[in-house]
């Protein structure tokens, strides 16, 4: 039975193929990929084999068969399992039904009525506008958004005009800052040159995107991080300052909505004088008062990413040591730490978010090796010197932070740990032994650093080590 259902499905799917390349077989994109706007190939490998995970009936197979073979759409089109493109503007990775007619995916596009310019306000109070490449340093956000896309790509923009700063997307096109002619209120971004204006600033784009800001607000930041000659860091960092008229600036980012990038006269960003002045706002705020527990921020990521942390079972431990890998062990994982002791990736996520207990990891995990490049060694305080000296200093974790990389060594301790080299046995061995030796080194220096906070499964191990640590007295 299953190898008919099989087969049918193949054959659905062969039919497909050639009817798509036959011109027989429309596609309803639902304004996905700007109306499928997608190479032909790139359809066409996935189509064969489309069908293949979609579970149905053979009669339903066999009438999706026969609809096909006579142009006859189905009454009920037939739900595809499997997914087929994702989306470059929305990020949706693309669900389809299929009535023998038409493939017509399941959702619509967010950006199903075309592209719009980003539009947001931005309070330049000094007069003095500054232009860099990248600024990110000094204007945080907590996390980050899939830039691969055009809604992460306005995520991100907006996100950070939130926090003071206006950031967009221009890829490695190194643009100009042009003036109106005779006026400091409006100004334009790009390639220029553009009639009526004077090229007054440009950005070298190491990083694809800009950096806009109040002079006095970056002077403040750079002095509140320790740095004396503000000349000496614009002349490093290539930035630019710019006169204008003191006010409010209304910004309209526009590269990401333009066919024809490469025109000398295409606007990737355009601002013009709206107001005056509004009283200068403390944007750091409400970074600074983020404070999220370890379970917020793994509820948070198993929602969002099911594909890599939800494995579809009731096993919650297997789903939370994989979040939990990632934080504490993953290299390059992307993630900061917060100066408020917590670790992730939550741009949107709100302060009263949904929490959730942690169980104690039992059992043997597949865990990334770490090193001394991970979160586990740099909270623990010997990361490597690189990496331990980047921009969020160590800052001490928060309790529920500290339980989980109290569990962690305890589980690798205690269980050992699948590694990623097992297939060759030399390297497997060396792999487990230095994640062992990782876990023990961490265990030790966190009991050191936190006291108060050794969890009583841990205190066996400690005294097995011969670790002296001395609980503060209450």
């Amino acid at each position: 039975m299953e190898q008919e259902t099989f087969s049918l499905s193949h054959d659905l799917g062969e039919l497909v193929e050639k009817g798509y390349k036959a011109g027989e077989i429309k596609i309803d994109w639902r304004g996905h990929c700007r109306g499928g706007q997608v190479r032909p190939e790139a359809i066409e490998h996935d189509l064969h084999f489309l069908f293949i995970a979609t579970e149905a009936t053979q009669t339903k197979w066999k009438a999706a068969i026969k609809a096909t073979k006579t142009k006859t759409p189905l009454p009920q089109p037939l739900k595809i399992n499997h997914g087929m493109l994702s989306c470059y503007d929305c990020g949706d990775w693309m669900r389809w039904e299929f009535d023998g007619v038409t493939l017509r995916a399941r959702s619509e596009c967010k950006f199903k009525n075309g592209l719009q310019p980003t539009v947001f306000d931005l309070n330049i109070p000094s007069g003095r506008l500054i232009v860099a490449n990248d600024l990110r340093d000094l204007f945080r956000i907590a996390g980050d958004y899939n830039v691969n896309t055009t809604l992460g790509l306005v995520q991100t923009t907006e996100k950070y005009a939130e926090a003071g700063l206006a950031h967009g997307f221009v890829g490695n096109t190194c643009p100009g800052v042009y003036k109106l002619s005779g006026k400091n209120t409006h100004f334009v971004l790009g390639p220029g040159p553009y009639p009526g204006c004077r090229r007054v600033a440009g950005v070298c784009t190491d990083l694809w995107w800009y950096s806009i800001c109040d002079g006095d607000e970056l002077d403040r930041r750079l002095k509140e991080r320790k740095y004396k000659n503000l000349k000496k860091v614009y002349q490093e960092h290539n930035i630019d300052v710019v006169k204008c008229k003191p006010g409010v600036y209304r910004f309209s980012q526009e590269y990401h909505t333009l066919d024809d990038r490469d025109r000398k006269q295409a606007v990737y960003a355009r601002w013009e004088w709206t107001a005056a002045p509004q009283p200068v706002k403390d944007y750091e705020a409400h970074y600074k008062s983020l404070d999220f527990t370890a379970g917020q921020l793994i509820r948070d990521s198993i929602s969002r990413y099911p594909g890599l942390y939800d494995n579809d079972t009731d096993n919650t431990i297997e789903s939370v040591q994989r979040v939990a890998d990632h934080i504490f062990l993953t290299n390059g994982n992307g993630l900061e730490i917060h100066p408020n002791g917590w670790i992730g990736d939550a741009p949107d996520l709100d302060p009263n978010a949904p929490d959730m207990d942690i169980p104690l990891l039992e059992g043997k995990f597949r865990w990334y090796p770490g090193g001394d490049w991970c979160y586990l060694a740099h909270c623990a305080g010997f990361a490597h010197p690189f990496y331990a000296n980047r921009r969020e200093g160590s800052p001490d974790l928060n309790e529920s932070f500290t339980a989980l990389a109290f569990n962690i060594c305890h589980n690798i301790i205690t269980y050992g740990g699948d590694t990623i080299g097992q297939q060759n046995k030399k390297r497997a061995t060396q792999e487990a032994n230095a994640l062992n030796r990782l876990a023990r080194r961490a265990l030790k220096a966190l009991a050191l650093r936190y006291p108060s906070r050794v969890p009583d499964y841990c205190k066996a191990i400690l005294k097995k080590m011969r670790v002296k640590y001395t609980k503060p007295a209450t």
